[in-house]
């Protein structure tokens, strides 16, 4: 292996040194200012080429912000809004209004039903009056034939049959059907023919058929009710 020898390689180095030396003596700029000059002549260069404008055509196309796109505000946008919130106060007025409206017949509905309410129960009392007027009234007519029944049970009934013959045929009809049939015979038996007759047909036209009842007391005769058969 060679041995490396340092004083010809100190030697060159230093013969490079002066001979760099020299030529910068020789221009009249010291090294550090001329290595100076040289870092700065660079930076300029370099600044320089930054400052130069690109072609229009090699600049890249810009990239839509999409988000900022969606933000944006439309065209007539602000008139729509304005057009949708007066629709909607418009609507909600009409609204509000058909509300009150309604409201309002709820409560003209419930004063009539109120009203009504209150004539259905007049009505129930005065037709409860007028029914007690009227079984008062039937009690006291049940009572008057009661006791003219009673009078004629105790006359003759040749002094009965002479009133009967006077008396109109819907009374004559009433006080039959209050007494006896025992008495009714005989009366019938005195009374006049005429008025007989006809008393036994319109005793016969109320009955659909002869019925024969039994005598409620007794030793009395049956009761005969009904018509005759054609």
């Amino acid at each position: 292996m060679k041995e490396v020898r340092l004083l010809p390689l100190v030697m060159i180095a230093a013969g490079a040194m002066l001979a760099l030396r020299v030529t910068t003596f020789a221009l009249g700029e010291p090294p550090q200012i001329a290595v100076g000059q040289a870092h700065a002549q660079a930076a300029e260069g370099g600044a320089t080429v930054a400052e130069e404008p690109l072609d229009e055509t090699s600049r890249p196309a810009p990239v839509p912000d999409t988000v900022t796109g969606l933000n944006q505000t439309l065209p007539g946008g602000s008139d729509a809004a304005s057009a949708i919130e007066t629709s909607l106060a418009a609507r909600r007025a009409e609204l509000e209004a058909k509300a009150s409206d309604l409201e309002l017949r709820e409560k003209l509905l419930s004063a009539t039903q109120q009203r009504v309410e209150e004539r259905i129960a007049e009505l129930e009392a005065i037709e409860q009056r007028l029914d007690a007027l009227m079984a008062k009234r039937s009690e006291e007519e049940d009572a008057r034939f009661a006791a003219l029944v009673e009078m004629y049970g105790k006359m003759k009934p040749k002094d009965a049959a002479r009133i009967m013959n006077g008396l109109d045929m819907a009374v004559l009809q009433r006080v039959v059907e209050k007494i006896t049939p025992r008495q009714m015979s005989e009366i019938m038996a005195n009374m006049d023919a005429g008025v007989a007759q006809k008393l036994t047909m319109e005793l016969s036209e109320e009955a659909p058929q002869l019925t024969v009842e039994a005598a409620q007391q007794p030793g009395e005769l049956p009761k005969i009710v009904g018509t005759r058969n054609p």
